[in-house]
């Protein structure tokens, strides 16, 4: 949507490009007669007001040059131009003024203009549309498309935090106008709106806001409400999960898309019926008076320039690393990442960020007021059959800013808290926890151990003791989470039925999904800690957040028992006897029975589950083992259904999620390898046979899968074998701090540094037993698979198996494509393919990769050339495709296959590449590997001979004549680069990385990642293709390497990050 254009002054209240929102008919509360038509003056500077409606009131000329003045001060203070200094880019964004909120002043008091609004008025339409906006249950959001509207939408952002920050009059409303915006602007006007629908609706969105015709934009929002379709509550059939499954897998949503697998880790959300709203009530308690275990001593207020380093670069940075859904808001941190993308918005993003900084900056060093918004929260009642689980979702915005601040103060809280409660960063806390606990169980002098829980723990923490224990304790910390959890909390509980919202209060305890919440919950509880420690009790105690546990002799531990039982309830932590377990050495037992009797704690000598791991018999082990490893092949067989439809969507939830959920069993518990057998059996035997469908494999072949892809297998492990060996790098890494809990040492220093060598030499040994592994492989495979193998361990050619399937970033596979592309990078037999090809050749994967008959070779190299036109085209000038060669003169070339044809032309040809104002010319070339004319050759040896060839043919030509460079592009048609295409590459990814400022690591994946797909899809199209197809230039307008190695989860390399 372009600006409108330029206006003349009509009058001295406004500058030259702008409107009139403050000519003398307005200060005077008049009606204009032909100057001030929706809000502004559209009148040529000279053209006078109604006469007869000027001189009813005459007001003093210079009175009336005092107000003005004034007024003009008061608009450069509302924020539309003038920008906080700590903004990246020194100033806010240039906005139309009707944008620019600026005060006025009637019968000597100042009163809010805001889009031609009083001040009442103005309060009444932001809380009204923002408790209406937030109160839609169902309101599907489209992506922020890259447009001159988004680019308004955040510029308008920007203003609004602004104005917070600068503390202008419209401060109180800015946060809730903020949060408004998303759900005004971006919902979908239909289901399936498609992009060009949803960038005419946000354009035409903004032109209703830039006009002030809020009340228009807001009946279109209701009005796409009222028929909107409600969810039916029927039960979803087989097909739609596996749909919704890949959708999700394609959007990189792993966590949401595994939730598909097991129906009983949740039991839907509750309707909103009086007992839901009485049982969220009881899990959201109201204050406590109680004052007890505060800490003494001062508050040292740490200097303020420690937050300097929250920048916008920090904001960017960390949104990538949030997840989730959307908080009452309705944008989800996918949307809220678009908005802070420099690539979708240009420099308003980095505005937007810019502001964010400092909004971080200014809630961790200073009182702020009015951030209900900010700290609001969508509250979902799930079925814990029986109870109510609740789950609070805050804003993204809200995350992103939490996680800036405690990247400032980690180190902080980690050393405040201390050893004993390891939920405050330590690396590895909580399998140290375990760890630590098992030994101390297994000592001699121990008799038992108690295992408490807590009654709705993180929210009944007492907050006003938890916030001034924070103050002595972690100072740097403090001032953030007072300025977020001094007031309580909105929580919005939706109706997914209608529109219909109630709002409870969140006035106790910490706010889930909230960055600070653990640490602030590990602070609170150490003064607890504190009262119950060794010294006091003979009690070894560790905790990671609510779940406490204590090692000793039964007497120590009623002893203990009882004061935890005496002081958690003053701070808000109230034992649960019900569910607290003494697990006491069969020999103890009576004695334990005695002890507690009538204390309500369950007593027993078999075992109890500890932090996701057992301390007890070997038999609770097994028992307990066997039914993980059941409900784990239950989810390996729904998987397994899945990837008969989509394999690749399976094949990535496998390998980013799946195998995940026992390997934190497999490092925490020892011995367990025999009983993960039946688990792999169902990997090896229900979902390899899914995901593979044509091919069975052999024990050699499954030894191969387990290998990384980077070393040419596909990272599908064994359980079995790795449980052992996992187990054992867990007790190295965690050595140091299981020492600190066994010793009781709270506050004693850990050497992180070594912690983190630890981690270094952990991987090494790693990679060098994989690198053995495939090294006995060899001797037992094939030489045709072996040859595979090499060529998969090649730069570049694994990269498309590491990505998450995203099919906006064109990293999908449909499930033949995928078949056929495991097929290839292993030589396995294909079916389908014809035994003779068309240009009459007997016909197998071999010759469909180098025959010329319908023209999928020549595609198969444009696709390299466009896509490294496109990529120098981002970086250098006179960029061309085919470019034509010099003509010889008479010249002499030494090598007789040199090219000497005036026609003669190469790929592609960019300036300014290697030299500044030098042509760089290259020329592509992609052969076979497994071609008989390089079948008896290395691979090293086959890109240097193809490599050479090309040099003989162009080089000397190009450096004489045309006085330019040559680079010779060799790849293999698996995906694999020579080494001068390497070094191209490697150059290429230095200018980007430059001119995007963005980390050379991502840039070098990504375009790894691209060409590895473009050269996959080109080889799939040689073996399945049956016409022409024309290209289409790669388009790289938008491209953000940096999110696009994020979201897909695409491998950086160790050695680039470095």
């Amino acid at each position: 949507m372009s600006n409108p254009p330029a206006q003349r002054r009509c009058c001295q209240c406004t500058r030259e490009e702008h409107r009139c929102v403050n000519c003398q008919c307005v200060r005077q509360n008049k009606k204009c007669i032909n100057c001030r038509k929706g809000d502004g003056c559209q009148n040529p500077l000279g053209r006078d007001h109604q006469g007869s409606e000027r001189e009813e009131e005459p007001r003093d000329s210079q009175e009336s040059q005092q107000d003005e003045e004034q007024e003009r001060t008061m608009e450069t203070e509302m924020g539309g131009e003038a920008a906080l200094p700590s903004t990246p880019s020194q100033h806010a964004p240039s906005l139309p003024q009707h944008n620019v909120y600026a005060a006025r002043h009637t019968n000597g008091r100042r009163n809010l203009v805001w889009k031609g609004l009083t001040e009442e008025e103005t309060t009444m339409w932001v809380n009204n549309t923002y408790t209406e906006l937030v109160g839609w249950s169902t309101c599907p959001l489209f992506d922020p498309p890259k447009c001159a509207a988004t680019n308004k939408i955040v510029q308008e952002m920007v203003i609004l935090l602004n104005n917070y920050l600068q503390e202008s009059p419209l401060a109180p409303y800015a946060m809730k106008l903020f949060f408004t915006l998303p759900k005004l602007f971006f919902q979908k006007t239909h289901r399936n709106a498609k992009v060009a629908e949803n960038v005419k609706a946000v354009a035409r969105r903004v032109g209703l806001w830039q006009n002030n015709q809020l009340d228009e934009l807001l009946e279109e929002a209701r009005a796409i409400q009222k028929r909107l379709p409600r969810p039916s509550g029927n039960q979803q059939r087989q097909e739609d999960k596996a749909r919704n499954f890949a959708g999700n897998m394609r959007q990189g949503q792993v966590s949401k898309a595994l939730r598909a697998l097991n129906e009983q880790q949740s039991g839907g959300v509750l309707p909103l019926t009086r007992e839901t709203i009485h049982l969220l009530k009881e899990k959201h308690p109201p204050p406590s008076d109680e004052e007890g275990l505060r800490m003494q001593g001062p508050f040292r207020k740490p200097n303020d320039v420690i937050y300097e380093v929250i920048t916008g670069e920090m904001i960017w940075k960390k949104s990538l690393q949030t997840h989730g859904s959307a908080g009452p808001s309705g944008l989800d941190a996918r949307g809220w990442r678009r908005l802070l993308s420099g690539a979708l918005c240009g420099s308003a993003a980095n505005d937007l960020c810019g502001a964010l900084a400092a909004l971080a900056r200014k809630l961790a060093t200073t009182n702020c007021h009015h951030v209900e918004a900010l700290t609001a929260c969508r509250l979902i009642p799930l079925d814990k059959k029986p109870g109510c689980r609740p789950i609070g979702i805050g804003e993204v915005i809200r995350r992103i800013v939490g996680k800036c601040v405690m990247t400032v103060v980690k180190d902080d809280v980690r050393r405040a808290a201390g050893n004993l409660q390891v939920c405050a960063g330590q690396q590895a806390g909580g399998e140290a926890a375990i760890h630590a606990m098992r030994e101390m169980f297994s000592e001699d002098n121990c008799e038992a151990v108690l295992l408490v829980d807590a009654k709705n723990a993180f929210n009944t923490i007492n907050r006003k003791t938890m916030l001034h224990n924070i103050r002595v304790k972690c100072p740097s910390l403090a001032q953030y989470v007072e300025n977020t959890y001094s007031d309580p909390s909105d929580l919005y509980i939706c109706n997914n039925s209608g529109n219909s919202v109630k709002v409870l209060k969140s006035m106790e305890g910490t706010t889930q999904g909230d960055p600070v919440a653990m640490a602030m919950y590990a602070l609170g509880l150490s003064v607890l800690q504190q009262v119950i420690s060794y010294e006091k009790t003979s009690v070894k105690q560790v905790a990671y957040a609510d779940d406490l546990s204590g090692a000793g002799k039964i007497t120590d531990l009623k002893k203990w028992w009882g004061l935890v039982n005496d002081n958690g309830p003053i701070i808000g932590y109230t034992p649960n006897a019900a569910k607290s377990v003494l697990i006491v050495k069969p020999e103890h037992y009576d004695s334990a029975v005695d002890s507690f009797s009538g204390s309500g704690v369950i007593i027993t000598k078999d075992g109890q589950r500890h932090l996701g791991a057992v301390i007890g018999t070997e038999e609770f082990k097994k028992e307990y083992i066997g039914e993980k490893v059941k409900e784990w092949i239950l989810e390996v067989e729904v998987l397994s259904d899945m990837a008969r439809t989509e394999p690749h969507a399976a094949y990535s939830a496998y390998t980013h999620g799946l195998q995940h959920r026992w390997r934190f069993a497999m490092r925490t518990i020892p011995g367990i390898s025999p009983l993960l057998a039946p688990l792999e059996v169902s990997i090896r035997n229900t979902f390899l046979p899914a995901l593979l469908r044509y091919h069975t494999i052999g024990d050699g072949e499954r030894a191969l899968l387990e290998l990384p892809p980077r070393l040419g297998g596909m990272g599908i492990t064994s359980p079995e074998k790795l449980a052992t060996v996992e187990n054992l790098n867990s007790l190295k890494l965690t050595r140091s701090l299981t020492e600190k809990i066994i010793a009781q040492d709270a506050h004693g220093e850990i050497a992180q540094s070594a912690v983190t060598e630890q981690g270094r030499i952990i991987s090494r040994d790693r990679q060098q037993h994989q690198r053995n592994c495939l090294e006995d492989l060899i001797n037992i495979l094939p030489a045709t698979t072996v040859r595979k193998i090499l060529t998969a361990q090649e730069t570049g050619a694994s990269n498309w198996l590491t990505s998450l399937p995203i099919r906006a970033k064109g990293f999908s596979l449909n499930k033949q494509e995928f078949v056929d592309a495991i097929a290839l990078r292993y030589g396995w037999p294909m079916e389908g393919l014809p035994s003779t090809c068309v240009c009459g050749s007997p016909n197998d994967v071999n010759h469909t990769m180098t025959c010329k008959k319908g023209g999928f070779v020549c595609i198969r190299h444009d696709e390299v050339r466009d896509l490294t036109a496109s990529m120098l085209r981002e970086v250098c000038h006179d960029v061309s495709t085919e470019p034509t060669l010099l003509p010889l003169d008479g010249e002499h070339l030494r090598y007789r296959t040199a090219n000497t044809t005036n026609e003669a032309r190469v790929d592609v040809s960019a300036r300014g590449f290697w030299t500044r104002g030098q042509k760089a010319f290259v020329d592509i070339r992609i052969f076979d590997p497994m071609a008989a004319c390089h079948h008896e050759l290395s691979l090293e040896a086959a890109h240097r001979k193809n490599e050479q060839e090309k040099i003989r043919a162009y080089g000397e030509r190009i450096q004489h004549v045309d006085q330019g460079s040559f680079t010779p592009l060799v790849f293999t048609t698996s995906g694999g680069m020579g080494s001068k295409a390497q070094c191209f590459y490697s150059r290429l990814a230095d200018l980007m990385a430059e001119k995007k400022h963005q980390p050379r690591s991502h840039v070098v994946a990504w375009m790894r990642c691209r060409l590895s797909f473009s050269l996959l899809r080109s080889a799939l199209l040689c073996l399945r293709g049956t016409r022409h197809s024309t290209p289409i230039p790669a388009d790289l307008g938008g491209l953000d390497c940096e999110a696009t190695v994020v979201e897909s989860g695409i491998r950086v390399d160790r050695v680039e990050v470095e």
